[in-house]
Formats: C-alpha cells, structure tokens, sequence
C-alpha cells in the first residue's frame, strides 16, 4: 500500500488511518504536542512490505529485508491530552483509533496497553508519511507465513 498522506475530517473514515497504522511501533518518547498549533504528532515507522527484497532462499525459506520509513499520525484541534503509560516499556504498536463524539475524545489503542485520550475541538486525522528511511527488518518467511527475526 502506497501511502505519502491521509487527511479524514470525518470519524466514519477511520479505518483508512488504521489501515496504515495498524501493528506499526512508535516509542512512547516521540510524541510531541506543539501548542501553537494544536495538533499531537506520533512519530512511528512503517514498513514497506511492497518494496523488501530476497537477501537469503532455500527451498523452504525466504529471509527478506523490508525497507522501515518515517511517518507521522497528526491529530489535529487539540484541546488536551493524557498519556497513561502505566507498562513503561517505551515501544508500542497501533492497533486501532477510537472516537467519542459525545466528549469529542480520541482514543489511541495499542496491543501493549497504554492510555492516550486527546480532547479536541473538531475531528481531523493524518497520516504523512516522509522519504526518511529508518532502516530494514528483516523477516523470516517459511511456507509463505512471515516471521519477524
């Protein structure tokens, strides 16, 4: 999936920014809030599956190098947030955003747990992702099925 920008106004459209965050780690310490503005950011990386290459085959295993990019989830209008970060273990991965239209609250759920609830004025989300790379995972893969090394 090519991604260089996502912008939604609309909370029905959510799922086209977990497509792209969904199981994508960002640490805990990039996440910055800019007051002039008022919009959260969240640094993380994304992994370009579309563009890994072969580095090592047998006849039943492949190990590949997936290339790791710089992106940012924009959350824009914020009025507050908090970060409840009661597991402390600095990475966490995406799993979903959540939107409460009654508080006008955005919820960020990880697989780790660790609270992030933003207050904000109007709902408007992006993605943007950068032409930094952040280096390579490499990856198992056995009988199709991939593994992380």
């Amino acid at each position: 999936m090519s991604v260089k920008s996502i912008s939604i106004k609309d909370p029905e459209q959510i799922p086209l920014i977990c497509d792209v965050i969904h199981d994508a780690w960002f640490d805990v310490s990039n996440i910055e809030f800019d007051s002039n503005t008022s919009v959260l950011s969240i640094e993380f990386e994304r992994e370009l599956t579309d563009e890994s290459t072969v580095v090592e085959k047998t006849w039943m295993m492949e190990k590949r190098e997936v290339p790791l990019v710089q992106c940012f989830l924009n959350i824009f209008h914020v009025e507050s947030y908090e970060i409840d970060d009661t597991e402390r273990v600095g990475s966490y991965d995406f799993t979903t955003l959540e939107y409460n239209s009654v508080l006008r609250s955005i919820s960020i759920i990880t697989g780790t747990p660790i609270g992030i609830e933003i207050k904000v004025r109007d709902f408007e989300v992006s993605v943007v992702e950068t032409t930094k790379s952040k280096g390579v995972k490499t990856v198992k893969v056995i009988f199709g099925l991939i593994e992380s090394e």
